[in-house]
């Protein structure tokens, strides 16, 4: 076949390559120049070239091959030869490469294959066996690779053995003779971050706020990208921060629950975070309520949207008069407007009151129980403490055994009064304040995000019984009284609907 100065064009793809065994794009452009420069070919520009996989195992679309096919199949394809590294290059999947042959094969387009350094022409039976059988074998290889990975995986899970890309916040630690993994440790850098991120989110700051603050900060991400808000939050629902080694390959992302077919064990590794702050952390994350209500960052006043108009129950709005002052306003209807600092003043005096005295009116639930036991047994373990104490300034014990009993048992209080103040707040406001004499002085130092998040439930629109003081609504002041001042306290109610019971 007389194929001296004709025009071809060249498909060039690599896998992602971490080993550096296969050659990149750029390496087998270069060897096409120099098949091309030995034939007198042209070479078409651009040239079909991708980084990916051509396995039915891929996870994105290959745009170059997509495009190669569809140019054949619109006869926009004019070359006369099409340059491949090797038949695998084009595809790993038997019908996707059948595809190939049967298109060029019609449109008299042969192949050059760099790695049988020859002409394959798919009109030839014995060449298009050949095409066919490297397709075959190609798959063949993937699937079998694809097998022992599946079944390494999932004995190396068993085991709670660490897998895949090293998780942000830990390192590994490799024997220089095997390779072998030896352990997976907090990183001393990384671990921190992540740590501040879960106690962040718990305490109701955004994500956004998070990913502003850290690369203000200069934290970056490993590798040096900058922190986004939907990296921390993935990266947040992982399994391995409270050390457990999850295997669930039917989930396709951590904001999804585990599949029925899941594994989880304990994981070799050493925890960053408790469960109690995870879970939190996941039940923030995980709330529909994210994707529907504001964005992070989007609301810079404390009640906006959150009260409303006592006549047409619209959500009021912060606007500004004349250049002057700010107030929240029915947009809707125009029914009320009150000034914007006295009514956030009014409202934080009543949250505040509300958190202060919250501890000491809690309803009975099924968390009662549970109080009281550890009540008594800090009661114990105080008691226990008090009397280590007479006993060693009666000269009854050893200073250096009740050193070593006093210690374990201050260890036990303070696990016990951290346990004590987690029964005694709603799981609503877990992490964000604890009620009692010390909220104002939490008030002051919050974030705003985490105010407003406080704001959020305690002016929520509940029944009776229910968290909080219910919804904050603003009363129009009447006709004939515009110019007597009227208290914010007698403009406001605080509404609760009728409970459905």
């Amino acid at each position: 076949m007389e194929l001296t100065g004709v025009e071809v064009a060249a498909y060039e793809r690599v896998s992602k390559d971490e080993s550096g065994v296969e050659r990149s794009p750029e390496e087998q452009h270069d060897g096409h120049l120099e098949t091309c420069e030995r034939f007198e070919w042209r070479l078409q520009t651009p040239t079909y070239r991708e980084v990916g996989s051509a396995s039915k195992y891929q996870r994105k679309a290959r745009a170059a091959f997509d495009r190669l096919i569809a140019d054949l199949k619109a006869d926009r394809f004019t070359a006369r030869v099409l340059m491949l590294y090797a038949s695998n290059r084009g595809s790993r999947q038997t019908e996707e490469w059948l595809e190939l042959i049967n298109l060029c094969a019609k449109r008299d387009v042969v192949f050059w294959v760099e790695q049988y350094d020859r002409i394959v022409d798919p009109r030839k039976p014995r060449d298009r066996k050949q095409l066919i059988d490297d397709a075959s074998k190609a798959e063949l290889d993937v699937a079998e690779m694809s097998q022992n990975i599946r079944r390494t995986t999932k004995a190396s899970a068993r085991k709670g053995l660490p897998h895949g890309r090293i998780p942000f916040g830990y390192r590994r630690i490799y024997d220089d003779r095997t390779k072998q993994l030896i352990v997976q440790e907090p990183d001393p850098t990384e671990a921190p971050i992540v740590q501040e991120m879960y106690r962040r989110v718990k305490s109701g700051h955004h994500l956004k706020a998070i990913a502003r603050d850290l690369n203000e900060r200069g934290l970056r991400r490993r590798g040096g990208g900058e922190w986004v808000p939907q990296n921390i939050g993935l990266m947040l629902l992982r399994e391995c921060y409270i050390g457990l080694r999850v295997h669930d390959p039917a989930r396709k992302s951590a904001y999804h629950p585990l599949t029925p077919g899941a594994s989880v064990v304990e994981g070799q590794w050493e925890a960053l975070v408790s469960p109690t702050d995870f879970y939190s952390v996941k039940k923030i994350l995980r709330d529909p309520a994210r994707l529907t209500n504001e964005h992070p960052g989007a609301v810079v006043h404390l009640l906006s949207g959150l009260v409303a108009c006592g006549t047409c129950g619209d959500g009021l709005r912060v606007n500004r008069k004349r250049k002057k002052y700010w107030r929240y306003v029915c947009v809707k209807s125009g029914c009320v407007t009150i000034d914007k600092y006295e009514l956030e003043t009014y409202a934080e005096k009543a949250i505040l009151a509300y958190l202060t005295t919250l501890s000491s009116h809690l309803a009975v639930d099924e968390g009662t129980a549970e109080l009281h036991a550890v009540q008594a047994e800090l009661a114990e373990a105080r008691s226990e403490l008090d009397e280590l104490a007479a006993s060693v300034v009666g000269k009854r014990t050893r200073s250096r055994f009740a050193a070593t009993v006093a210690a374990a048992l201050e260890d036990q209080i303070e696990k016990l009064e951290a346990k004590e103040r987690e029964l005694q707040t709603p799981a609503a406001l877990s992490g964000l304040i604890e009620p009692g004499g010390a909220v104002l002085s939490q008030w002051r130092t919050a974030e705003f995000s985490t105010k407003r998040a406080l704001a959020k439930i305690i002016l929520a629109a509940t029944p009776d019984g229910a968290l909080g003081l219910g919804q904050l609504q603003v009363l129009p002041i009447g006709p004939g009284r515009r110019k007597v001042p009227i208290s914010t306290m007698h403009r406001t109610r605080f509404y609760r609907p009728l409970s459905a019971d």
